[in-house]
């Protein structure tokens, strides 16, 4: 599973097949973000995020719309969303990269992990 740390770098790995939207968990977005299929709201975001220009209108549309409804855009506020996420990620790798990869390890978990990993599959296969 794969946690997204900037809307449009995430948005472009999609579009661009690097990273498949099943695999992702959520991708935060800052607290102004705003989408409600709405025209308005679409080009605002190519507006902010130069490298979604390059792709078809109607592909990134689609793109944000389907993360929007299946619940994977997660509006923070940098009081919610810990820099403990990007910190790890640019200490973990060389160079900086935009996604968290988060593995779920059978030797490390508990029960509880176990059963809320197999919940959260059984519903990520349902919303396809």
């Amino acid at each position: 599973m794969k946690i997204g740390l900037l809307f449009g770098p995430c948005v472009k790995d999609i579009l661009l097949d690097k990273v498949k939207d099943k695999d992702v968990g959520c991708i935060f977005v800052d607290g102004s973000f705003s989408w409600n299929s709405h025209p308005d709201d679409f080009q605002g975001i190519r507006q902010n995020w130069l490298q979604l220009k390059e792709f078809n209108e109607d592909i990134v549309y689609d793109t944000i719309d389907l993360l929007q409804l299946s619940g994977k855009l997660v509006k923070t506020t940098n009081n919610e969303k810990s820099h403990f996420w990007e910190n790890f990620n640019k200490f973990e790798r060389t160079g900086y990269h935009h996604w968290c990869d988060i593995v779920a390890s059978p030797e490390f978990s508990t029960p509880a992990v176990k059963s809320a990993w197999e919940h959260y599959q059984i519903v990520s296969g349902l919303c396809k």
